[in-house]
């Protein structure tokens, strides 16, 4: 995603903000940090509203994210009902 690849890098290996690959965090987490932001730590991370990355579009992204190890368990997080 051009959204998160602007600061963590088009593979995730950090550039502007941290690195994320092999994190493996879940999913619901990811999420809450994206629609929130974080003030916490050596890297703030601005709120990424619902107009700049839609919800199926974050989803693409967890799919994603997981490939490359920075989250875990996506598939039966997106099951969920």
């Amino acid at each position: 995603s051009k959204v998160c690849g602007t600061c963590h890098g088009d593979d995730g290996a950090g550039d502007v903000g941290p690195e994320i690959r092999g994190k493996a965090l879940a999913p619901d987490r990811i999420k809450t940090q994206v629609r929130n932001g974080s003030q916490h730590g050596e890297h703030k991370m601005k709120a990424i509203g619902v107009t700049k990355l839609s919800d199926p579009d974050l989803d693409a992204v967890l799919v994603y994210l997981e490939k490359i190890g920075a989250a875990k368990n996506v598939r039966g997080f997106l099951a969920r009902p």
